[in-house]
C-alpha cells in the first residue's frame, strides 16, 4: 500500500514539475518582453519632454533678449540670473566669436570662449544646436540647446540653455522602479495561480489513475 501511494506522489511530483514551469514560463515570458518595451516606451517619452521643455524655453528666452544689449556683460548676466531663478536650466549668452557676456551660474570672466562647442557651431550655421555632454565648469552631464540672435544685419549673438542630466535620469529611475515592482507583483501572482491550476490539472489526472487502479484490482 505505502509503495502505491509513494507511485502516486512521485508522479504528481512528476507533473508538477513538469507542467508548473512550463505554465509559468509561457506567462512570464511576455510579461518580461512587456517590462522591456515599457522601459523604453517611458524612456523615450522622458527624452521627448525634455527636449520639448529645453527647445521651448530657449525660443523663448531668445525672444527675451534685447538685440542691443547682447555684448553688455553685466546686463546679460543679470538678465540671465534673473531669467534662470526658480528653475533648473542654466542660460549663457555670448557674441558670434564664442565670447560669454553672460551666465546664469557663472561670472562670465571665469568661463572659456565658447566657439568650438557643437550645438554653438551648428547655432552659427543657422541651425538649432543640440548636444548632451559633460560640463567641465559644472563637473555634471548636461542637455545644451543653442539657437542663434538674428537681426536683419545677420547672427549677432547666440543664447544656449542647459539642464542637467540627472534631472530626467532621476525621473527614468523613478519610473524603472515602479514598474519593475509591479511587474514582480504581476509574475508573483502568475506564479502562485499558475501553482494553483496545475494542481487542478493533475488532481483528476491522479484521481482517475487512482480508479483505474482500483478497478484492475477486482480482476
Amino acid at each position: 500500500m505505502g509503495t502505491g501511494w509513494q507511485k502516486i506522489n512521485m508522479k504528481r511530483r512528476s507533473f508538477l514539475g513538469t507542467i508548473f514551469p512550463l505554465l509559468t514560463l509561457i506567462t512570464i515570458i511576455p510579461l518580461i518582453l512587456l517590462y522591456i518595451l515599457s522601459t523604453g516606451i517611458v524612456q523615450g517619452i522622458v527624452h521627448n519632454q525634455t527636449y520639448k521643455i529645453i527647445s521651448e524655453s530657449t525660443y523663448m528666452i531668445r525672444n527675451l533678449i534685447p538685440p542691443e544689449r547682447i555684448s553688455d556683460k553685466v546686463y546679460m548676466s543679470n538678465f540671465c540670473e534673473l531669467t534662470s531663478k526658480n528653475t533648473d536650466l542654466r542660460i549663457t549668452v555670448m557674441l558670434p566669436n564664442g565670447v560669454v557676456t553672460g551666465d546664469s551660474h557663472k561670472n562670465y570672466d571665469l568661463l572659456e570662449n565658447h566657439l568650438f562647442r557643437s550645438e554653438i557651431q551648428d547655432a552659427l550655421s543657422g541651425n538649432i544646436g543640440f548636444s548632451e555632454r559633460y560640463s567641465e565648469s559644472l563637473n555634471i552631464k548636461m542637455y545644451y540647446f543653442a539657437l542663434p540672435v538674428e537681426t536683419e544685419k545677420g547672427i549677432i549673438g547666440l543664447v544656449r540653455v542647459s539642464l542637467p542630466l540627472d534631472i530626467p535620469n532621476n525621473i527614468l529611475s523613478a519610473a524603472y522602479i515602479k514598474i519593475l515592482l509591479i511587474t514582480l507583483l504581476i509574475i508573483g501572482g502568475i506564479i502562485f495561480f499558475s501553482y494553483y491550476i496545475t494542481k487542478k490539472i493533475i488532481k483528476p489526472i491522479i484521481n482517475l489513475e487512482n480508479s483505474s487502479k482500483g478497478i484492475s484490482s477486482l480482476d
